[in-house]
């Protein structure tokens, strides 16, 4: 590298180091906001000068085989620097993971989330670029404090930096080496966690990572055979040509244009522009909405009971109770808060019942039913095939409030329907 180069090179990570620092604050961590079905994974392999990068996609309930990939060939636009991995690998990554036919529910990033010197890691870009949730799982320890997690899989210990909790050091198997673990966007620790490990199915490596890694390296063997997609190919080679032969320092493009996409600022700053939903994401036309005694407690039996995410809790103007929280059950939000008679929200626990029952369908009605018994709820009926086509059991929450569980286990006509009702009601009449 001669005085001219090394210079430009200073001067760039000056710039990157400042980006980071900037674009840090849009990263946001909470809880999500919709049940994971679908999990996919990004990684990229290099030779001298291209990046190979692949996406996979996995149905999450099993992560055992995905059932897409997608390759993205390109230039490699800066050089490996410890922290500044987003720089070199994101723009492929991202390119890769937009040729999918479908957006995953969350994205593993092969690389740091917060869990970095700027709190700006490969995950963090990826997820803001892309606007989907996403979580650094890192084999090598970048920045922060920790203890070595116990020997047994599932076992973590926080990962801090500068007093704060940034990540954590998790065990994906017993006694093997353990991951670096961070949210990157959209996403919470504990849910990371939690998904690092239901992908970690037989290896140290999540297998959807795992898979992408396997993937980058075939495309980029396949490459250097000649084999890999044509077009693919050509567009490098003529990127490379066009950045000046050999993309060398002084030709690639600048942080800048990197970090914030191809699109420059505007990339970042679309979604200001983009006209608001009438409805908002993940919202359905009609939301029920519940009043408690002790709203805490029962956002707690509904996690139990029917594996509720919880959106987000809203304590009340005097620090006392929840005014408002939403929970997603299901693919379904559900609005909840402390009741207050003086404004007539009064819960079913002090007005004696609810007129008002709900149907939850679900996977498996039989687990599910006795899932939530063992939460605390009490049954009115057991789980039974009905008329109309579902197996189907109701019970009543701590609360008050009356639930039917339900699984569809068959289609029929109206007029099948109201053979079985009249079945159904006969029955009833002579017992």
């Amino acid at each position: 590298m001669d005085h001219a180069e090394e210079k430009h090179l200073r001067s760039r990570i000056a710039e990157a180091e400042s980006l980071q620092r900037e674009l840090a604050p849009l990263v946001e961590l909470c809880p999500l906001k919709r049940q994971v079905r679908t999990v996919a994974a990004v990684d990229a392999d290099y030779d001298e000068t291209t990046a190979y990068a692949a996406a996979v996609l996995f149905e999450y309930g099993s992560c055992a085989h995905p059932f897409e990939k997608q390759v993205e060939v390109q230039p490699i636009p800066f050089p490996y620097l410890p922290g500044f991995l987003s720089l070199r690998e994101a723009p492929a990554s991202l390119a890769a993971l937009r040729k999918l036919s479908q957006s995953p529910d969350v994205v593993l990033v092969d690389g740091q989330g917060v869990a970095h010197p700027r709190r700006f890691g490969v995950a963090c870009h990826v997820g803001i670029l892309s606007r989907l949730p996403t979580i650094g799982v890192a084999k090598k320890h970048l920045v922060g404090k920790f203890e070595e997690p116990p020997l047994q899989r599932g076992a973590w210990s926080p990962l801090e930096l500068d007093g704060q909790v940034v990540g954590t050091v998790l065990r994906t198997r017993t006694g093997v080496k353990p991951l670096f673990v961070s949210p990157g966007h959209l996403i919470t620790l504990h849910e990371a966690i939690e998904i690092v490990l239901h992908c970690s199915t037989r290896y140290r490596i999540p297998e959807p990572l795992r898979m992408a890694d396997h993937a980058a390296r075939a495309a980029r063997r396949a490459c250097c055979r000649g084999g890999i997609a044509g077009e693919s190919r050509g567009r490098s080679e003529a990127l490379r040509a066009e950045a000046g032969g050999d993309l060398g320092l002084l030709t690639s493009p600048s942080p800048n244009s990197i970090l914030r996409g191809s699109g420059g600022e505007k990339c970042l700053t679309k979604r200001r522009f983009i006209m608001t939903k009438a409805i908002p994401e993940g919202f359905h036309s009609v939301t029920p909405m519940f009043m408690f005694k002790d709203c805490r407690k029962a956002i707690e039996f509904y996690k139990n009971a029917f594996g509720a995410v919880e959106r987000f809790a809203m304590p009340a103007l005097d620090g006392k109770g929840i005014l408002h929280a939403e929970l997603l059950v299901g693919d379904s939000i559900i609005m909840m808060g402390d009741e207050d008679p003086q404004h007539n929200c009064k819960s079913a626990e002090s007005l004696g019942a609810s007129p008002i029952s709900f149907y939850l369908y679900v996977e498996n009605v039989d687990a599910a039913f006795r899932r939530a018994l063992e939460a605390g709820a009490t049954s009115q009926m057991e789980v039974q095939e009905m008329f109309w086509g579902d197996r189907a059991g109701s019970l009543q929450d701590p609360f008050g409030y009356n639930w039917m569980l339900a699984t569809h286990t068959r289609d029929l006509s109206p007029e099948e329907i109201r053979e079985g009702a009249n079945a159904a009601f006969a029955e009833m009449s002579r017992s």
